[in-house]
C-alpha cells in the first residue's frame, strides 16, 4: 500500500522537503500540515461531543424498504 493511501496529507514519496530545500518552505509545509490536523481533530471532537454530525450516505432501494416492512 502506498503512503498516500494511508495518509493523504503526507506528500508523495520522494517529494518531502529535504536538506536542499529552503527552510521557509519546510516551515510553511509544517504549518499547513499542523493546521489541517487541528481542523480534523476539532471536527472529530465536535462529533464526539454531539455538537456536529458524522454523515454516512447509503442508498436504500424501494424494494429493500418494502421488504423490511413485510418481515
Amino acid at each position: 500500500m502506498h503512503v498516500d493511501a494511508i495518509d493523504p496529507l503526507l506528500p508523495p514519496f520522494g517529494t518531502s522537503p529535504g536538506p536542499g530545500s529552503s527552510p521557509g518552505a519546510t516551515v510553511e509545509y509544517l504549518r499547513d500540515l499542523v493546521q489541517k490536523r487541528i481542523i480534523t481533530l476539532t471536527y472529530m471532537r465536535n462529533v464526539h461531543d454531539g455538537r456536529s454530525h458524522w454523515f454516512h450516505t447509503i442508498i436504500v432501494l424501494r424494494v429493500e424498504r418494502t421488504r423490511s416492512r413485510v418481515q
